[in-house]
């Protein structure tokens, strides 16, 4: 006679948290009509690359995404995930109060392009299976969305590097600090990696619509680095002398003396820039960081 699953020592709560991702899976190909493996059901505890940072999604905002592969991986808040995993909520009941977004992801070496998201429903859960399961199909051969808005606030922020540091920006990717992290490039001189914050762009793709950009971009404080060296430097907000230069000096003391920035400082006008406020970071009820100048720029929720 074969024995019960009780009789091999596993109950069924125990079953249900050892299948909860295929069951998952599932009930979302179901759903959205595109099909998802349990293999592509995530968390964002460890991010991925530069493009979802590390614990950045909102509590219960997951995402669903389209993979440059062609399959949907969905990845879900760190906390919401260990809920699952736990066994402290079920699958189908998640699914069904969660505020879901949709989108792909791209990869590459630029947050523009490699990777979007935005709601479909204002409702919870996923209802509109026959609107969400067109998005899916056809947002993998987009590559910017029209909805997109961050596309703006990136061209503002080039626009006051080019003008404000005399530098031009060749990606733009996410990570966890507040101002915006101008990382240089080791083979080409004046150019740079704009680091803008992560809650900040995950903010745009969640609520997307309009803003002031080039208020916004004027509001971010410029922080200078290199690969391989942690050492960081600010351009103080009310520095009234040369910013270009200002950056070469910084990144000569960061260890590119022998690399773009080891010749005599050049000859430019000095430029007076508007002092900018800045605010140290609060954090909210749920544990996320709201900056201080975001306040003003963020639609209400």
């Amino acid at each position: 006679m074969a024995k019960t699953i009780e009789e091999f020592g596993v109950n069924k709560k125990m079953l249900e948290r050892l299948t909860w991702k295929s069951t998952f899976a599932n009930y979302i190909s179901k759903l959205v009509g595109y099909p998802m493996s349990k293999e592509h059901v995530h968390s964002d505890k460890n991010g991925w690359d530069y493009f979802v940072t590390s614990k950045s999604l909102m509590p219960n905002c997951p995402l669903l995404l389209v993979h440059h592969t062609g399959s949907l991986m969905a990845i879900i808040p760190h906390k919401d995930y260990m809920e699952l995993e736990n066994g402290e909520v079920y699958p189908l009941a998640y699914i069904a109060s969660a505020q879901w977004c949709y989108g792909k992801y791209s990869g590459g070496e630029d947050v523009k392009t490699g990777i979007f998201w935005q709601p479909l429903e204002s409702r919870e859960g996923i209802c509109d299976s026959e609107k969400i399961s067109r998005f899916l199909n056809q947002i993998g051969r987009i590559q910017i969305h029209p909805e997109d808005y961050r596309q703006k606030l990136f061209v503002a922020m080039e626009d006051r590097i080019r003008e404000e540091l005399e530098l031009e920006v060749r990606a733009f990717m996410s990570y966890n600090g507040e101002n915006a992290l101008l990382i240089a490039n080791p083979n080409k001189r004046d150019m740079v990696t704009c680091y803008l914050p992560a809650i900040l762009l995950n903010d745009i793709l969640y609520h997307p619509g309009e803003r002031e950009w080039t208020e916004f971009a004027e509001s971010f404080t410029f922080e200078l680095g290199v690969t391989n060296n942690k050492k960081r430097y600010i351009i103080p907000d009310n520095y009234v002398g040369n910013r270009a230069e200002f950056c070469r000096k910084m990144w000569r003391k960061l260890g590119f003396s022998n690399r773009w920035y080891d010749s005599q400082p050049i000859e430019v006008k000095e430029k007076r820039h508007a002092h900018r406020h800045t605010h140290h970071h609060e954090r909210n009820g749920e544990g996320f960081a709201v900056f201080g100048f975001m306040k003003k720029f963020l639609p209400k929720k």
